[in-house]
């Protein structure tokens, strides 16, 4: 199955940072660089589902109609996550300033985490009952990597 660079990096973009953790999405862990980041799992997930052309126009269309909604979401987060760094940074530490500035940076969270809920909602549409319960698996599986993978940091960050 072949598919265009320009509809692997918009779709990457838009259902990685629908499924990235909060706590990566917090600190701006797993940012999208030049098309690698942890959108590309998500996107691998959607090609392993061996999509018709007619799955994969319509899948376009869906992510195309929440491209700019998606644009602004992510510019405010930015913008929320360098002011945080900046709070972060100042001498001397003021935690309030810290608390206030990150309850600033909630609700680009959630808006965001909305967004890729309605994405993935119309995209399921799209699919068949055998590739979305496909999908699912897939994403258990990814999930309980990324548990392995952080319960391996915590054991060597104590040690």
């Amino acid at each position: 199955m072949k598919i265009s660079k320009k509809f692997a990096m918009l779709f990457t973009v838009v259902i990685g940072l629908a499924l990235t953790s909060t706590a990566n999405a917090q600190f701006g862990h797993g940012r999208m660089m030049c098309g690698k980041g942890p959108g590309l799992p998500g996107l691998r997930m959607v090609m392993d589902l061996d999509l018709s052309d007619t799955q994969r126009d319509e899948i376009r269309t869906i992510v195309k109609k929440y491209r700019a909604e998606g644009k602004e979401i992510r510019e405010d987060l930015a913008s929320a996550k360098e002011n945080m760094a900046a709070v972060m940074f100042a001498d001397p530490l003021d935690e309030a300033a810290v608390r206030s500035q990150f309850q600033s940076i909630v609700p680009q969270m959630e808006d965001l985490a909305v967004l890729g809920a309605r994405i993935i909602s119309e995209v399921k549409t799209v699919l068949t009952p055998d590739q979305i319960e496909l999908m699912k698996e897939m994403w258990a599986e990814r999930t309980e990597k990324q548990r392995r993978f952080r319960k391996c940091q915590q054991e060597s960050t104590i040690e």
